[in-house]
């Protein structure tokens, strides 16, 4: 297939990176994103914004089953009639990633694994999707804005540290691989950019998951009020303020801590104190 600048010039694209449209140009960062994905010939690959195929080809020639999902019709159109050709085992399909069941596409007994460079202002929202569907996803390997991964993996009481990573360290193992200059893409984003792999893990099955993911939202809703407080207006309707405050104090849980300082196993032994009641 053409180089991507070439398919640029061929079918008279023009971005000027709105919407997230970074093109990744730089085939060693190409090699190791995919060398980071541990690729099984049996596998299906979810390959989340191909655009002009940075990934795609390379995927497509691990011989494997690669599903290529863009919101945009014309990277589509493109990749139908320029890589779809000498790939049988390619899929393409235009669609918003937000929006797709991803238990459809995975075979039977068969988990996913999951490849993409993200456009940074769906980051967050793509990550709370996979975790959705960690059942059926075995891996994912994303290219994210650098302050993203910096928030991942944040330990408690840090600036960066928030519902992404708490949310996040509780459903995947998360590793940040290496970061990638933003002269690696045209056009040049004004952020660097680094690269994550999430390895999804199997959650503790007596857990209350839509309670726990409610507690670290709400419990992040309001920065600058103590956990307590911002969970008790979050949580209205379900749980009066009195009533957390005797949970909190039956865990020995300070009430006067703000969301950032507590850890995950604080937000654990809240959820299941709160499910017992």
């Amino acid at each position: 297939m053409q180089h991507q600048l070439e398919l640029l010039k061929k079918y008279d694209i023009r971005v000027r990176g709105v919407r997230g449209q970074h093109f990744l140009i730089d085939p060693n960062i190409q090699r190791k994103l995919i060398e980071s994905l541990s690729i099984q010939p049996k596998d299906t690959l979810i390959e989340i914004g191909p655009g002009l195929g940075a990934l795609t080809e390379g995927l497509a020639a691990e011989g494997t089953s690669v599903i290529a999902i863009d919101s945009d019709r014309r990277f589509v159109e493109i990749l139908s009639k320029e890589l779809q050709p000498q790939h049988p085992h390619l899929q393409l399909k235009h669609a918003d990633i937000l929006k797709l069941a991803l238990d459809e596409l995975a075979p039977a007994n068969v988990k996913l694994k999951v490849i993409g460079n993200l456009p940074y202002y769906i980051t967050s929202p793509v990550i709370f999707h996979l975790i959705q569907y960690r059942h059926v996803i075995s891996e994912a390997v994303l290219m994210v804005q650098k302050e993203i991964a910096e928030r991942l993996v944040a330990p408690p009481g840090s600036k960066h540290y928030g519902r992404l990573s708490v949310s996040t360290a509780y459903f995947a193992n998360l590793t940040r691989l290496f970061n990638v200059s933003r002269f690696c893409f045209t056009p040049k984003p004004r952020v660097e950019s680094s690269v994550i792999k999430l390895e999804f893990k199997t959650t503790k099955p007596d857990l209350d998951e839509s309670l726990l993911l409610a507690i670290i939202k709400g419990a992040f809703a309001h920065r600058r009020k103590n956990v307590l407080n911002s969970l008790s207006g979050e949580l209205k309707g379900r749980f009066s303020k009195e009533h957390l405050e005797k949970v909190f104090d039956a865990i020995n849980l300070d009430t006067k801590k703000r969301a950032e300082m507590l850890a995950l196993t604080d937000y654990e032994r809240l959820c299941q104190s709160l499910s017992l009641q």
